[in-house]
């Protein structure tokens, strides 16, 4: 048995820092939709700001992708996840997007159980073999030891086979897991993510006690 304490509206926390601050700024790329942000701190952000994106719209294309190159459905529901088929056809998809782009491939899950599903899958198949003859493959470590460092080979392996690679491989592919270290706070610039895949949405469980206290809690706050 456990007591949880959760504080469920941030305005908490966020009015009281702003009574002793003269000044409080917030900047992230992920604030907007602003309006229902400002409703949610419960402080008045009299001064607003929207910038552009760094990339020009032309030069960035977003897709979803609902079936695969061998005809497969593309639903990463929970029970679709643990499917051999589901699994081969992300697997291929993969295969087909790193064999026709070059530089540095970014695939993300929504958890590190799935993500050693599809690796596990893919080294008995032998899809994973062929991935590796194509890319320079590396996982998301869980641990933060060494971290820097293989970010760091990430970015060698690209750099280091942006001409031509006798070997034939085009540059390095990262498996991780969306809010995972890789997510969150780096960059990965130009060759470095040249594509990017996302399989599924990390949406927490609906029926979680937490999850369901929040939304009741968000829809009073907003309406």
């Amino acid at each position: 048995l456990s007591l949880n304490f959760w504080c469920l509206n941030p305005a908490v926390c966020m009015q009281s820092l702003a009574k002793n601050a003269h000044s409080l700024i917030l900047a992230s790329g992920t604030l907007a939709p602003l309006d229902a942000l400002v409703a949610e701190l419960g402080v008045d952000f009299p001064l607003r700001l929207e910038a552009g994106h760094v990339v020009s719209r032309e030069r960035v294309f977003a897709t979803c992708v609902a079936r695969g190159p061998r005809g497969g459905r593309l639903c990463a529901t929970f029970e679709h996840q643990n499917t051999f088929a589901f699994q081969d056809e992300v697997g291929y998809l993969l295969l087909e997007a790193c064999q026709r782009v070059p530089g540095g491939v970014l695939c993300f899950f929504p958890s590190y159980s799935l993500l050693d599903k599809m690796s596990a899958r893919w080294e008995l198949t032998g899809l994973l073999g062929k991935l590796e003859k194509v890319k320079c493959v590396f996982t998301e470590p869980r641990s933060s030891d060494n971290f820097d460092d293989w970010v760091a080979k990430f970015h060698d392996t690209v750099d280091s086979m942006r001409s031509s690679s006798p070997s034939g491989m085009t540059g390095a592919l990262a498996l991780a897991v969306c809010r995972g270290k890789i997510s969150e706070g780096l960059d990965f610039a130009d060759d470095y993510a040249r594509l990017v895949i996302a399989v599924g949405i990390p949406f927490p469980a609906v029926k979680d006690p937490q999850v369901c206290c929040s939304l009741t809690s968000y829809r009073q706050i907003l309406y």
